[in-house]
């Protein structure tokens, strides 16, 4: 038989948000905390129509990352102890996005996790970065995405449609960059 902790009616405005604490404040980042015998998460969700960027304060963690659902893969989750009773998770959250933060018992796994790419490349928008000006583009059917192929040297961006009046489908452009930071060095291809 399971148990749970009660609380009294009156003290119910007391007790609730008090765990979870968003800075800056936003109202619609969603968060959820999830505990059992075996497993403790956090799950946040942008419902915002803009970046979150900020901390997140929650009970204290020995140690955690983040979980991206979509591949099966874990990633870095920065954080920091404050005091013995609180941790602060740094948290950048695109649109719609949501992130699941699962408490870790041993810290050396957690230590060797990247970042995921939207964090690394957090504020780069406003950086100049030299791009190749190989430009490519490649096409799939619905049926065959995300298997994009045929892939051609473009000189200049144009309307595909009037290009290829019968092509339904997905179109991919793809080049290279690279940049280098004292932390760390990303290639996108």
């Amino acid at each position: 038989m399971k148990t749970a902790d009660t609380i009294r009616v009156d003290q119910i405005a007391d007790s609730v948000g008090k765990e979870i604490k968003l800075n800056p404040q936003n109202k619609r980042i969603r968060a959820y905390h999830y505990k059992n015998e075996k497993q403790e998460i956090y799950y946040f969700v942008n419902e915002d129509e803009a970046v979150y960027s900020g901390e997140i304060r929650v009970p204290y963690l020995e140690s955690c990352y983040a979980y991206d659902a979509w591949n099966g893969t874990k990633m870095a989750q920065e954080y920091r102890a404050e005091k013995e009773d609180a941790t602060i998770l740094s948290m950048k959250l695109r649109l719609g996005e949501s992130r699941i933060v699962v408490v870790e018992q041993e810290k050396e796994t957690v230590s060797q996790l990247e970042k995921s790419l939207f964090e690394m490349m957090y504020g780069v928008e406003k950086e100049k970065i030299p791009v190749k000006k190989n430009w490519e583009i490649g096409t799939c059917r619905s049926i065959a995405y995300p298997k994009f192929s045929n892939f051609q040297p473009i000189t200049k961006f144009e309307d595909y449609g009037k290009k290829e009046k019968k092509f339904s489908g997905f179109i991919a452009y793809r080049n290279q960059m690279e940049r280098m930071t004292s932390e760390l060095k990303w290639q996108l291809r």
